[in-house]
C-alpha cells in the first residue's frame, strides 16, 4: 500500500514569513514593499523558487539545516532573479512559438501533399507501420479526433467548426493551429520515413539559404529539437523556473553540434542548448534578434546582484564565457 505523505507545515502569515527570512540571514529593507510583492507573486514562487543560489552550502553542495542565506543577501536580489527568469521565459516563448508555427506549416503542407483526402491524418495507415510506433500512432489519432470534436461542438466560432459545418472535413493545415507542440512532436516521429526526410530536407534547404552552411539537417536532429522544444515550451507556458532548467535525458546532439558548429559538450540540455538549436528552425534575422534580446536582458540584470556574481546565473544556464562567438 502506498502511503500518501501529508504536508502538515502550519500556515504562516506574510509577516511571519518575512521574519523567518530575516532570522535565516536575508536582509529586508522595506517590509511593506516585500509584503506587497509576496501578496501578488506568492511566497512559494519567489522564495522557494529562486533561493537556491543564495543559500549556504557545505563543500559537497548540501544546504545547511535549517537553511541559512550567504552573507549580505537581500530580498531584492532573490526577487530580481525571479523577474529575470520571467523576462527570460517571455523571450524564449516568443521564439518557441515561431519554431512551432514553422514545423506545423511544413508538416501540414507535406502530409497534405502526399495524402490528398481531407482527413487522412485520422487514418493510421497514413503513418509509419513500424510496430514500435503503433501505440503512439493510435494515441495521436485519438488526440486529433478529440480536438476536432471539442472544437466542432464549441459555442465559440472557430476554423474547425466552420470547416466541419460547411465542408464536412477539416484539412490538416487548419487543424495544426489547434493542436499542441507535443502532438506535433509525436506526429513527426510517427510519419513514414519518406515524409520525415522530406520535411527535414525542407528545413535543411531553408537553413543553408539563411546561414550559408553545408551540413544537412536530418530527421533525427528534428526529433531531438522538437523533443527539447516541447519541454522548454511547457516550462515557459506554466511559468516554471527556466534559468536552471535542463532536460533530464539529454537529446542526441552529436550531428546537431556539427551543423551548428558548437562543441557537443556545450549542448547539455540547458537554456543555451535550446537557444542554439532554435537556430536550426529560425531565420537568421529571427535568431539574431533573439540573441540581441538575450544580451540586453543580461546587461539589464548584471548589476542587480551583489552577494553572488551574475556569472553564476549565466553558468547555470550554460551561457558561459564568450558564448556569442558561436553566433
Amino acid at each position: 500500500m502506498t502511503v500518501t505523505q501529508i504536508d502538515d507545515r502550519p500556515f504562516t502569515t506574510l509577516t511571519e514569513q518575512i521574519k523567518q527570512l530575516q532570522t535565516r540571514g536575508m536582509h529586508i529593507s522595506d517590509i511593506d514593499n516585500v509584503i506587497s510583492i509576496l501578496g501578488r507573486e506568492n511566497y512559494y514562487n519567489v522564495i522557494n523558487g529562486y533561493k537556491d543560489l543564495f543559500l549556504k552550502k557545505d563543500a559537497n553542495g548540501n544546504k545547511s539545516i535549517p537553511e541559512e542565506y550567504i552573507e549580505n543577501v537581500s530580498f531584492d536580489e532573490v526577487y530580481s532573479l525571479f523577474l529575470f527568469d520571467r523576462d527570460l521565459r517571455n523571450i524564449f516563448m516568443h521564439y518557441l512559438l515561431i519554431l512551432e508555427n514553422n514545423i506545423k506549416a511544413r508538416i501540414a503542407y507535406r502530409f497534405s501533399e502526399k495524402y490528398r483526402d481531407g482527413e487522412s491524418y485520422l487514418d493510421v495507415n497514413c503513418y509509419n507501420d513500424d510496430d514500435n510506433l503503433k501505440e503512439d500512432v493510435e494515441k495521436l489519432v485519438v488526440e486529433l479526433e478529440k480536438v476536432i470534436v471539442s472544437k466542432s461542438d464549441s459555442e465559440v466560432s472557430n476554423a474547425i467548426k466552420h470547416h466541419r459545418d460547411n465542408y464536412k472535413k477539416v484539412p490538416l493545415w487548419v487543424l495544426v493551429n489547434f493542436i499542441t507542440l507535443g502532438n506535433i512532436n509525436y506526429m513527426y516521429k510517427s510519419l513514414d520515413t519518406e515524409l520525415r526526410e522530406c520535411i527535414a530536407k525542407d528545413l535543411s534547404i531553408s537553413h543553408k539559404k539563411e546561414y550559408s552552411q553545408k551540413h544537412q539537417i536530418t530527421s533525427e536532429i528534428v526529433d531531438s529539437v522538437l523533443k527539447m522544444a516541447v519541454l522548454f515550451r511547457n516550462v515557459c507556458a506554466h511559468e516554471d523556473r527556466l534559468y536552471n532548467f535542463k532536460v533530464h535525458r539529454k537529446p542526441r546532439f552529436s550531428t546537431a553540434a556539427k551543423v551548428l558548429n558548437i562543441p557537443i559538450r556545450l549542448l547539455d540540455g540547458s537554456c543555451f542548448s535550446m537557444f542554439s538549436c532554435l537556430k536550426l528552425m529560425l531565420t537568421y534575422d529571427q535568431h539574431q534578434e533573439m540573441k540581441c534580446r538575450i544580451e540586453d536582458l543580461f546587461d539589464k540584470y548584471s548589476n542587480y546582484f551583489s552577494s553572488i556574481d551574475f556569472s553564476m546565473i549565466l553558468n547555470t544556464m550554460s551561457f558561459k564565457g564568450s558564448w556569442q562567438d558561436y553566433f
